[in-house]
């Protein structure tokens, strides 16, 4: 799609995070290559949150890491609840389990691009901060090693998009979402990213009838 950077980050403790990015990145240009070839052509991260913790927890296997998947925990406010994701970092007296929680939202790349309210859009800054409350809101022995909140960030443009306009959207989108000025008005840790070929996102969007779905960006912030 464009020359892009997969991960951003603002602050340097959050460098460790970066293998599995990489590794996420990879696993959606395999999955979206490989499903733009179906009978009925798709795209693997145009679907709910679920979804999204799924692909990433592929991404953590690839890393010889154990991802666990909804794992049931108590609750301070509520009797119990389960956490999106867990993941065992390492092996035997030095394994760390990193615990994340999750929120979806959506964003037009083609609309109007502002620095002022980049993330005012479907209530990002808001489901971000829901995201490390949730993370916060279990007994200490649940918590593990860390945690993180983590806002799944599907991009589309409008219907008719021209391919320069797609592009264009793009590579602004890039530059206004990985600006470290534009992060720490949320206060986010780190961006990562991820953009399907243009001949992908036309042919699925052709055949589905739909606004081109051009990729997905994961914004993240460290609970404790």
């Amino acid at each position: 799609m464009i020359p892009y950077q997969y991960f951003h980050y603002t602050r340097q403790c959050v460098k460790s995070f970066q293998p599995l990015f990489k590794s996420w990145n990879q696993v959606l240009s395999w999955t979206t290559t490989c499903m733009a070839r179906c009978q009925n052509p798709d795209h693997p991260y145009w679907y709910g949150e679920r979804t999204h913790v799924g692909l990433l927890a592929m991404a953590a296997h690839e890393r010889k890491w154990i991802p666990l998947q909804e794992p049931s925990v108590p609750r301070r406010k509520k009797n119990g609840g389960r956490s999106d994701l867990w993941i065992h970092m390492g092996k035997g007296n030095k394994m760390k389990v990193l615990d994340f929680e999750t929120k979806k939202a959506d964003f037009c790349i083609t609309r109007k691009l502002d620095c002022s309210d980049f993330w005012d859009t479907d209530d990002i800054e808001g489901k971000l901060g829901r995201a490390i409350t949730q993370a916060n809101d279990k007994p200490g022995k649940y918590q593990g090693d860390g945690a993180v909140g983590l806002v799944f960030i599907r991009l589309r443009t409008g219907k008719n998009a021209t391919k320069s306009q797609i592009l264009k959207a793009a590579t602004k989108f890039n530059d206004l979402a990985t600006s470290k000025k534009i992060l720490r008005q949320i206060n986010a840790d780190f961006i990562a990213m991820y953009f399907a070929p243009y001949s992908v996102v036309r042919n699925v969007a052709r055949r589905n009838k739909e606004c081109p779905h051009v990729g997905v960006a994961i914004l993240g912030r460290i609970a404790w």
